[in-house]
């Protein structure tokens, strides 16, 4: 028998590098225990308290089983026998025995669990999961009496014990700092498995959005009803109702927490918007900033299409545009996303597999040693090209060293096909690269907004310096959009048009990628959008072109997402670039705007809205030249302020001595951006609900996915607090300007 001893050792040059990532990877490792810990310690509190419910419902007092352990309590035997210091041939045999039948046991045990995670086509993460582990632990406890709870069970009395004690402790994080930080409330509508149904979630500043309720509207359609304005108003009243029954004064401490409602374009929820903003005066109505940008690359990607088939050029116009735009420049980013499809289709999609197996070697090559590929866009996801952009980008160098690789000449598809050829005259294509980065570059800070729409993350103070960045981008790269060497118009003939229409259908054409009843995690609002075509509204500014309808498409977007709110926590943050845009933009229309807000914000104060307005006026110019309170410098170099967490940097340093600012700043500070939660909670519901379970109860439905979207939202919030304990918050101002470039 021959052993192999493996002599490698670490080079002496890279050993500081080792140190740091066994360092790195020790501190992630720590991190995610503390992670686990956390939710074991909050699972064992929820699983005490609908054990309590179970107990109580079944009438049988809390002597029945001490809650705080779960232990079995050995009662000591009357009469003790004494045994010998000196262990006997017996009892060692004895010891022996048990060790090996313990042994046995254990080995039973593991397979048992893994032939269950096998044939029942379970995740093979599943049994590193806290509740899988808490069950384990449990039944180490439980007496020899104890049954399986049964499939009805489960899915009766058990499921609405779990779901109470979810429920309550839903409302109380919900309602733990409303009357600080405020409401704000958003749902979405979407079909599953052909039923009508519309979600509600509401949150605060110090917690993501909290699923409130999950309602099937097939009853209601059949009674002869429909999904409008007033019915879906309807639904959100009773629902936030609902949080505060059982609480004193609980409609007026409704009302005078509730200061937003996120819906998308939709006409019917826009109005059922404006039937609850009569209701709770303080509130506003506001887009879902990701549904806004969405429709500025959508509207990017198809404003005045140019086809050209053999000669014959056959216009589509989206705006009632003069015909002289038809060889508008514009057309380029059509061709660019039809390319960057092409590009994932030789390279990225695994369709040819010696390309594929080529590429994810080079990939891990210039990626030390990780592979990751190109991305998939669609037309009915967000900005999803533009995002694949940036991705081929990053993948520059790998695809490049690909292209000139002896291997990949070799191969007979390389040969033969047209469509592959083209792929790698554009990998090689210099002017291809910089167009994309040039183009990339000047959508970034758009990108760099529907990043913080989708993070679930208080960044309303941050989302007007971010519009502003993107208009002073168009100014700043007008010259290169403008340039027809980089954007050149499509002519007829154009080198490799005809091979790019081959993928136009998966693009263009490209509605959904699922089955029939699939929800897609961020659709793009249709023609019901309440901002439609109808309404186009060019905007004052001075650029031509290319660059011109790129202004004019971006302006016709940005207004909505301008809003007083936003523009009033715009003035409240204490992100040192945000201020600093604050000092230098700041004017009398701003001023009206923040004095609306005001105005709303104390509809029933007993003073003079002027009143409150000059003494909001006093403590805001405190706060923006850092004098009497504020005057502290080190409370400005806090990591609350790296971070760009205003709204609890408000809470600790603005409230307890100014009333007025304080209570403006921690309430518009503190909100989200958009309705993504909402409609990644019907990722829940199609885990839940189906083909196979298609005729689960919509009851049912409604308590398991609120438990199961619950569960998964405090797992991502404590591995992400994990994180970035670790990694550190991402820096608003690094993401464009001359920091940027490079």
């Amino acid at each position: 028998m021959h052993i192999a001893i493996c002599n490698a050792s670490i080079p002496y040059h890279k050993t500081l590098e080792y140190r740091s990532l066994r360092k790195a990877c020790i501190d992630l490792t720590v991190a995610n225990e503390r992670a686990n810990e956390d939710i074991e310690e909050h699972l064992a509190g929820r699983q005490l308290d609908s054990t309590r419910r179970l107990l109580e419902s079944k009438n049988k007092g809390p002597e029945v089983v001490v809650l705080e352990d779960f232990g079995l309590t050995v009662t000591p035997r009357d009469k003790k026998r004494r045994h010998s210091a000196q262990a006997t041939v017996d009892v060692a045999i004895g010891n022996q025995r048990q060790s090996l039948l313990a042994s046995a046991n254990n080995a039973h045990l593991q397979m048992a669990i893994a032939d269950m995670v096998h044939c029942d086509g379970l995740p093979f993460a599943q049994v590193g999961r806290i509740r899988f582990r808490k069950v384990l632990k449990l039944a180490k406890t439980a007496s020899s009496s104890f049954k399986c709870p049964s499939r009805n069970q489960v899915s009766g009395v058990l499921l609405d014990k779990n779901f109470d004690s979810c429920w309550d402790d839903n409302r109380n994080i919900l309602l733990a700092s409303a009357h600080i930080f405020g409401l704000y409330w958003l749902g979405d509508g979407a079909t599953i498995g052909r039923a009508p149904m519309t979600n509600i979630l509401g949150g605060n500043g110090m917690c993501a959005p909290i699923v409130v309720a999950i309602i099937d509207c097939t009853d209601h359609m059949v009674s002869g009803g429909k999904k409008d304005a007033v019915y879906i108003a309807s639904l959100f009243k009773e629902n936030m109702e609902l949080l505060f029954k059982g609480r004193e004064l609980e409609l007026d401490v409704l009302k005078e927490t509730t200061d937003l409602f996120f819906f998308d374009g939709a006409s019917n929820v826009q109005k059922a918007g404006r039937c609850l903003e009569a209701y709770y005066p303080r509130a506003h109505v506001l887009h879902g900033v990701e549904h806004v940008i969405a429709l500025f690359f959508k509207d990017l990607a198809s404003h005045s299409i140019v086809k050209v088939r053999g000669g014959c050029n056959v216009f589509y116009f989206l705006h009632n545009d003069s015909p002289s735009f038809c060889f508008s420049p514009i057309n380029i980013i059509q061709r660019m996303i039809l390319i960057e499809c092409r590009l994932y289709n030789v390279y990225g999609s695994g369709a040819s597999h010696g390309i594929y197996a080529l590429f994810q070697a080079h990939a891990a090559l210039h990626n030390d040693g990780k592979y990751f590929g190109l991305l998939r866009g669609c037309s009915t996801r967000m900005a999803s090209w533009f995002i694949a952009m940036q991705r081929s980008l990053r993948q520059r160098s790998a695809l490049s060293s690909l292209v000139h690789d002896p291997k990949y000449a070799l191969l007979d598809i390389v040969k033969s096909e047209e469509k592959v050829r083209l792929a790698t005259i554009d990998v090689k294509s210099d002017q291809h690269w910089k167009a994309k980065y040039k183009l990339v570059k000047i959508v970034e800070p758009a990108l760099v907004a529907l990043r913080c729409a989708d993070s679930n993350k208080a960044s309303m103070d941050k989302i007007y310096f971010l519009t502003d960045q993107m208009s002073k981008n168009l100014v700043r790269f007008e010259d290169e959009l403008n340039d027809e060497e980089l954007f050149p118009p499509l002519e007829d003939g154009d080198a490799g048009l005809d091979c790019v229409e081959m993928e136009e259908d998966m693009v263009f054409g490209q509605t959904s990628d699922g089955r029939e009843g699939d929800v897609m995690a961020a659709p793009v609002p249709g023609d019901d959008d309440v901002l439609g075509d109808d309404e186009w509204i060019g905007m004052e500014h001075t650029l031509t072109g290319f660059a011109g309808e790129v202004a004019d498409i971006w302006h016709r977007r940005k207004r909505t997402i301008d809003s007083d709110f936003a523009v009033t926590a715009w003035v409240c943050s204490v992100v040192p670039v945000v201020r600093e845009d604050v000092k230098a933009r700041m004017d009398g229309n701003h001023r009206e705007a923040i004095e609306r807000v005001i105005t709303k914000m104390y509809y029933d104060d007993d003073r003079e809205p002027e009143v409150i307005c000059h003494e909001f006026w006093v403590q805001f110019n405190h706060f923006q030249n850092k004098t009497g309170k504020f005057a502290n410098e080190g409370r400005w170099r806090l990591d609350l302020v790296r971070q760009g967490e205003s709204h609890v940097w408000h809470q600790h340093y603005s409230l307890p001595y100014y009333s007025v600012f304080g209570k403006v700043a921690c309430r518009t500070t503190s909100k989200i951006l958009g309705i993504g939660a909402a409609e990644r909670s019907w990722g829940a519901v199609k885990h839940l609900k189906t083909d196979k379970r298609a005729h689960l109860s919509s009851g049912r439905v409604e308590k398991q996915a609120i438990l199961y979207s619950t569960a998964r939202i405090e797992e991502a919030r404590a591995k992400r607090q994990a994180k970035e304990h670790l990694d550190g918050d991402f820096d608003i101002a690094a993401n464009w300007g001359d920091g940027g470039e490079k």
